[in-house]
């Protein structure tokens, strides 16, 4: 008796796609995990330059300095901010791309 083949016409037991594969997530997950910790870390530290560039802001207005003091840490503040969109995009682009959870 012959043996039987594997229809390979229906996708009801297949993935769609190879990213659709749950199993397939954790190992794309496992060869980016450096590349994604990285991108955190860069994330993390783009909050902590919010903390610290606003803290230097307040110390200066409640310390009454001069508006031309406030100019150069509003724009660090303001850098500080565009690194922070910057580094979270990257991220969600990151994790998008490879299907990181």
């Amino acid at each position: 008796m012959p043996t039987k083949r594997p229809d390979i016409t229906s996708t009801s037991t297949l993935p769609l796609t190879v990213a659709d594969d749950p199993s397939w997530h954790m190992v794309r997950c496992c060869r980016c995990n450096v590349q994604r910790e990285k991108l955190k870390a860069e994330a993390a530290r783009a909050l902590k330059d919010i903390i610290e560039f606003t803290g230097r802001l307040l110390s200066a207005i409640d310390g009454e300095q001069p508006a031309g003091v406030l100019t150069p840490l509003d724009k660090d503040l303001e850098n500080a901010i565009g690194s922070k969109e910057r580094a979270f995009g990257a991220l969600a682009q990151h994790c998008n791309d490879h299907g990181c959870r």
